[in-house]
């Protein structure tokens, strides 16, 4: 059985998705909340927070891990930072 290493509240409602970064040192989360943020993966703490209009239903990090690029329930696609 595996334990539990680390938890943290990430959200005031449900996540919708999760990602880590290439190099794995960053995670970003998007919620029904409609908020997207950006932690870091060693000791998830909240580097950055973005309200957005509508859910965040897909999350990918660019190549070069600066930029997450957001894909809206409303058919918006948009990027932020991502470290």
């Amino acid at each position: 059985t595996a334990e539990l290493a680390q938890s943290v509240v990430a959200h005031e409602d449900a996540i919708l998705q999760l990602v880590y970064s290439r190099d794995g040192a960053h995670i970003a989360t998007s919620s029904v909340d409609k908020s997207v943020k950006i932690w870091n993966a060693a000791t998830l703490t909240e580097l950055r927070m973005e309200r957005e209009p509508d859910w965040i239903m897909a999350l990918a990090y660019a190549p070069d891990g600066k930029r997450v690029a957001l894909g809206g329930f409303d058919g918006r696609v948009t990027w932020v930072e991502g470290q």
